[in-house]
């Protein structure tokens, strides 16, 4: 599994279009496009026959809701600009108060204007979404919101920050970055979505984690390929490859799994099936994201997340 991890490859976007069409994209996986699993077409009979639980389904839409597409411009060595397309995942989001609000359109008002309440958003994403990235010069970076289809009503965020423990180590792939917004009518309609997302999850674990139908390891990813609208593809989990212990019983690991994804896939949240996790932590207990497609030239090749900490079930 580590030489298939090693030729696997990285699932940014990159494009010379900041709002690319994915119809006008030549993908290589293009055969396997007919998996993708629109948000309104989501429903019970789309799931695996074992797994056609309401809850489950509740929790796809949730997850969905929290699901950013994210987008930021940068020059190549030739000085071409180029837009970095990839996915992530809102799992937190924090009130500040007193203090003035640093988000692009607020920076444009003089000091009286500037909002003194706003919101922080923890994003979660993969590492290689950002290597591309340097805050003093890519101002533009920002995550669109309930980009469900091409007619939503999309609610953008500033991204201000990226952090990583290891920017392009594979051991430690996944990162936070911070996106910032003085809607509190955003940020409630997040926060709702967070307490949801975590009591379904707890319901789904709960319900699952001794049955043997979880053996099938039912995988969900929730991203946007090519830049495009929201997904959803479904799969089974093939393997959870360990990479260190930690202690108090946690475990440092990433998972193989079937589910289709593409460039701009890479960042999107997978939700397993069963996956013993413990809440939404910053470096520890997160859930995982997506980072690396098969190959093309891959035969039984899989895709791969980042990896992430959980407790040892």
């Amino acid at each position: 599994m580590d030489e298939l991890f090693s030729k696997a490859l990285t699932q940014e976007y990159i494009s010379n279009k900041k709002a690319p069409n994915p119809s006008d994209t030549q993908c290589l996986n293009e055969s396997n496009h007919n998996q993708f699993i629109h948000l309104d077409q989501l429903a019970l009979g789309g799931l695996p026959e074992k797994f056609r639980d309401k809850d489950i389904l509740e929790l796809i839409g949730v997850l969905s809701k929290l699901t950013v597409h994210i987008m930021y411009s940068f020059k190549m060595d030739d000085n071409t600009l180029r837009y970095c397309h990839g996915s992530g995942f809102i799992q937190r989001v924090r009130k500040e108060t007193f203090t003035l609000c640093p988000c692009r359109e607020c920076e444009q008002k003089n000091v009286i204007q500037r909002s003194k309440e706003w919101y922080k958003l923890t994003i979660t994403t993969a590492s290689p979404v950002f290597k591309r990235y340097n805050p003093k010069t890519n101002t533009d970076a920002r995550a669109e919101l309930f980009y469900d289809n091409e007619s939503s009503p999309v609610s953008e965020v500033d991204i201000q920050s990226f952090e990583a423990e290891d920017l392009n180590g594979d051991d430690n792939d996944w990162g936070v970055c911070l996106g910032v917004t003085h809607d509190q009518a955003l940020a409630t309609r997040l926060t709702d979505s967070i307490i949801s997302y975590e009591k379904l999850q707890g319901q789904v674990y709960r319900r699952y984690k001794n049955q043997e139908c979880t053996n099938d390891k039912l995988v969900v990813v929730v991203g946007h390929p090519h830049g495009g609208p929201k997904v959803v593809t479904i799969g089974q989990r093939h393997q959870r490859i360990t990479v260190k212990s930690i202690k108090n019983g946690q475990l440092l690991c990433r998972y193989a799994y079937d589910a289709v994804t593409c460039p701009g896939s890479c960042g999107s949240p997978v939700y397993i099936c069963g996956q013993p996790i413990s809440g939404f932590g910053y470096w520890f207990g997160h859930p995982h994201n997506h980072v690396k497609g098969a190959a093309p030239e891959t035969v039984g090749g899989f895709n791969f997340s980042t990896t992430g900490m959980e407790c040892v079930d």
